[in-house]
């Protein structure tokens, strides 16, 4: 991928966290991940297909799920919200853009 092509991901990272929280997202230098796990309590993922083939990662905690659910409107929150929320997250950045016009998810914790 190049580098406006990342960037497409990095503003979505930016808007969705700047729509729920009314703060943008700090975002670090993109980088391959190596050999070693980068994943919180709760991971959601999004394949990608088409015009490029890969998979845009969402990892959480479960503070910080909980955080964006009370902010979101939740009252009572639990496991299952958190699975929702992180899959919908990862949704959100991973699409639309040129390089996903197709997409499969899946949630973990």
């Amino acid at each position: 991928m190049n580098d406006e092509e990342i960037k497409v991901f990095i503003d979505g990272v930016v808007r969705y966290f700047q729509r729920v929280t009314g703060e943008p997202a700090a975002v670090d230098p993109p980088y391959l991940k190596g050999e070693a796990s980068v994943t919180l309590d709760f991971t959601g993922v999004i394949g990608i297909s088409g015009r490029r083939r890969g998979a845009v990662y969402f990892t959480s905690g479960a503070e910080q799920l909980t955080e964006l659910l009370h902010r979101l409107g939740e009252k009572k929150v639990g496991f299952s919200d958190h699975q929702d929320l992180v899959g919908e997250v990862a949704n959100t950045i991973a699409g639309p853009s040129p390089a996903t016009p197709a997409s499969t998810s899946a949630a973990s914790s």
